[in-house]
Formats: structure tokens, C-alpha cells, sequence
């Protein structure tokens, strides 16, 4: 995953997370799970490997969630701290009803 980040409109930084040394069927080294309007619901997300992934053989999915409406789920890389950035990355749905 790559993720470019604008800062302040003019400079730039870029952050590139890759999930090829965890381990498949976990949660990536350094990264946490949470969600927002707070129902105690945390979702599954996991590393897995999935064809076609744009660098490497690893992605990290969520896997289950059980939140809806104004509940976002989240999977949050420690390593980082940004304020007011554009973010680009690619996101691939498998399967859902609700945005």
C-alpha cells in the first residue's frame, strides 16, 4: 500500500506500508484496530495473501465487521502521524451491502 500525502499544498512526503514479513492471518506489526462512534465492535482485519496485489503477495483485509450505519471501521499503521493530507490508495470489495 502506498499512500502520497500532500502536506500544506505544496511539499510532499510518501509513506509505502507492505505486509510481506507479517505473518498471514494476523494483524500487521506496528498497525491497531479501532473504530469510530465507539460500540465496542471491533472488526477482523488480517494479512492475507491475495492474487494481483499491487506490490507483493500480501494485503491487509478486514475480514468481519459487525458495525453499520455511522460506524467506520479502522486499521491504524503506528509508524505514522499526518494532519490535513489527500490520501490515494486501492481498495478491492470482495463482497458487502453497505458502504
Amino acid at each position: 500500500m502506498y499512500l502520497v500525502l500532500v502536506l500544506d499544498g505544496q511539499s510532499t512526503a510518501c509513506y509505502q506500508a507492505t505486509f510481506e514479513d507479517d505473518a498471514a492471518g494476523a494483524i500487521p506489526k506496528d498497525w491497531k484496530i479501532a473504530e469510530t462512534a465507539g460500540q465496542d465492535k471491533l472488526a477482523e482485519w488480517k494479512v492475507m495473501e491475495m492474487e494481483g496485489a499491487p506490490n507483493g503477495k500480501k494485503v491487509i483485509a478486514l475480514m468481519k465487521t459487525l458495525n453499520q450505519k455511522r460506524t467506520f471501521n479502522l486499521a491504524i499503521s503506528e509508524k505514522t502521524s499526518f494532519k490535513d493530507v489527500n490520501i490515494k490508495l486501492k481498495l478491492k470489495a470482495i463482497s458487502g451491502e453497505e458502504d
